[in-house]
């Protein structure tokens, strides 16, 4: 007996610094998902009216940054995130809003274990909910209103699990503050809060009339909540007209293809790695599990009657976890009400080594993904905190070069794009589309033929005679060979940022005089190109990005050290990409040797031998790619190589777009 007791204290003694571990691991963890460097293509429109909200101290309600339609309606229902965000920014920085990530974040995690825990009475299994959360929003770690809506979901939750009060007035204030905020930073979300005490209401008057007792004061409780959530959440001036507007919006928000509005279950589309597997099927299993619950809790009828309160609201949770990728974390609060249930009736043993095991898989999945997948491991996650920006996921010196030159027009641009050139040049500049997708017909006809590059010349010319676009701001190639459309001209190239001018629009002078003063240059004839003098101090700002610099270091560091060639690839490619033709030459030869079959090296080598008219190296570089599969190259760089192909010697093998 007491050889079995000191096992057994041995054993919880185990558990609890397992349990331990995993706190601290799960913390760093999303403290290091939250730290990372901007990156959602949302944000800098997100500032931008921030800053236009504080100057005018009104809530706009058109598009004003619009190239196309400025005066046309459009209603933004996060405004007060938006005014907190640029408040915080422009006192503090870009840096402050990923502290403030990191602080939001871990706080709903924490918060999210105290909820689970109390509902659990359980440390293993509240911790296993945690971990389980945290696949399913991971991906929500992104600087934008809705990181903070499983903070005010998990809040309203705690709320409506709760029994009615001594003190029902401070309740009743705190329901309606936390609606009222909740509300004003993120009104589409927000309604889950009626839902919540909806869900009880309903559920309480459903258990009511089964039950056929009296009527119980908890049922005039959960009514009272669910008034004062309303009340709060319609505290939002903007509320109904911001949901009409959405409604409008939403078919179209769809069809762009964003993979966080489609469902859960087509996450694999992106991959089979077990983190998109998890996602595909959490949910699903989940109700899987649920319904066996609720099964269970149907046939015991000697046992507790049914929470009609809880089940109205877990099977609204997991249809909306279906409905969309961005709200599979609240499949998560169903298994926090039935997981316990069933793990009591099963009497599981060795329960809470489960619990950790399950834990500790689900962990590791997320690390994988996130850290050694996306990242390629946690030094280089680690290296990636110093950067404010996440590197190539904005146009930054094409966002500085429209700011500091004062270059003026309406820009036809890459969608992803929208917003970062909006925070750097709004008003001298206007967008065709950001990331909003506000478009009409004829506008998402041009924007799906301008982002296909068999179509691209057309839509320009389209967009610029229709509604007078005359500057073309795209991810190069835009064009094969930075070649545009007659009509057009390169002004600005820094590495894949590219900027087109049109050649006759009233603003094409003065831009290319504003260019030129931007490079120290001046015109000496009206016959040189701009970009002559422009791209030299382009590419020398985009070489000098910390995370070009960098790279080329780590790469010089390497060289020799590599027998695949990637060094030699990554500094050949680079300085390819900022125009230094010459100066790549040897290292993508030397890379090609190393690496025969690569065929970025050779798509560069024979880019170079256009450019510097080298037709030996040109055929050569053909040859080899008429030989290798052409799928991770982009279409345009496909459509230059195919021209090249068609152009090239006799006795070079011809190469297809497709």
């Amino acid at each position: 007996m007491k050889s079995t007791s000191i096992n057994q204290n041995e054993a919880k003694a185990s558990y609890t610094a397992w349990q331990l571990v995993l706190m601290v691991l799960t913390v760093i963890l999303v403290a290091l998902y939250a730290a990372r460097p901007l990156f959602n293509v949302d944000v800098f429109w997100h500032l931008e009216l921030g800053e236009w909200i504080t100057t005018h101290k009104a809530i706009p309600k058109t598009d004003m940054f619009s190239a196309v339609h400025p005066e046309s309606s459009w209603v933004q229902f996060q405004w007060l995130w938006e005014l907190l965000a640029y408040l915080l920014v422009s006192s503090s920085g870009i840096t402050s809003l990923r502290v403030f990530q990191v602080v939001i974040l871990t706080a709903t995690f924490v918060a999210l274990f105290g909820t689970f825990y109390q509902r659990t009475k359980g440390t293993a299994l509240a911790l296993f909910l945690v971990i389980f959360a945290l696949l399913l929003y991971e991906e929500r770690f992104q600087a934008r209103p809705d990181a903070l809506n499983l903070l005010f979901f998990t809040a309203v939750l705690s709320f409506s699990l709760k029994p009615p009060p001594q003190k029902r007035i401070r309740m009743l204030l705190s329901i309606f503050v936390v609606c009222m905020v909740w509300s004003n930073i993120h009104a589409g979300s927000a309604v889950l809060a009626a839902a919540v005490f909806g869900a009880a209401a309903i559920g309480g008057t459903i258990q009511h009339l089964v039950n056929r007792s009296n009527e119980n004061p908890t049922i005039r409780w959960a009514w009272t909540c669910l008034a004062t959530c309303v009340v709060g959440l319609i505290s939002n001036p903007i509320f109904f007209s911001g949901w009409y507007h959405f409604i409008e919006i939403y078919p179209a928000m769809r069809a762009t293809g964003n993979w966080e509005w489609e469902p859960t279950y087509r996450m694999t589309a992106n991959g089979l790695h077990p983190y998109f597997i998890f996602l595909s099927f959490a949910p699903s299993v989940v109700a899987l599990v649920y319904l066996a619950d609720l099964v269970t809790q149907i046939r015991r009828k000697d046992q507790q009657p049914i929470a009609w309160g809880e089940t109205v609201l877990c099977i609204g949770l997991l249809l909306l976890a279906h409905q969309a990728s961005r709200n599979a974390v609240l499949a998560t609060f169903p298994l926090a009400f039935s997981l316990p249930r069933l793990c009591s009736r099963l009497e599981i043993r060795k329960l809470t080594l489960s619990l950790l095991l399950s834990a500790t898989l689900l962990l590791c999945i997320s690390y994988a993904y996130r850290i050694e997948h996306v990242r390629g491991g946690l030094i280089p996650t680690i290296n990636m905190l110093s950067y404010d920006l996440e590197p190539t996921a904005y146009p930054e010196e094409l966002g500085a070069f429209l700011s500091e030159a004062g270059i003026e027009g309406k820009i036809l641009n890459q969608g992803k794009w929208g917003g970062y050139l909006i925070w750097s040049s709004w008003p001298q500049c206007r967008v065709f589309v950001d990331t909003r997708h506000h478009l009409n017909n004829p506008m998402w006809e041009t924007y799906y033929s301008f982002h296909n590059p068999q179509t691209r010349a057309d839509a320009a010319n389209r967009a610029a005679d229709n509604w007078g676009l005359d500057l073309i701001a795209f991810s190069g190639p835009t064009f094969p060979f930075q070649q545009p459309p007659k009509g057009w001209e390169l002004l600005f190239k820094a590495g894949p940022q590219e900027l087109y001018l049109r050649t006759n629009s009233a603003n094409a002078e003065k831009n290319r005089l504003r260019a030129l003063e931007w490079a120290g240059a001046q015109r000496q004839d009206p016959r040189h190109s701009v970009a002559a003098a422009v791209i030299p101090q382009a590419a020398q700002r985009w070489l000098g990005h910390p995370f070009n610099k960098s790279r080329l270091t780590e790469a010089q560091a390497t060289i020799g050290k590599d027998p695949s060639g990637k060094s030699e690839r990554t500094i050949g490619g680079i300085l390819a990409q900022a125009g230094a033709y010459i100066d790549a030459r040897p290292y993508l030869v030397e890379s090609s040797r190393l690496s025969p079959n690569n065929v970025r090296t050779w798509y560069w080598l024979a880019l170079i031998g256009w450019h510097t008219e080298d037709r030996n190296l040109l055929a050569h570089a053909l040859t080899k790619l008429a030989n290798l599969p052409l799928n991770k190259l982009a279409p345009v760089e496909r459509i230059e190589l195919a021209m090249l192909s068609s152009q090239s010697p006799p006795g070079t093998e011809p190469i297809r777009q497709d």
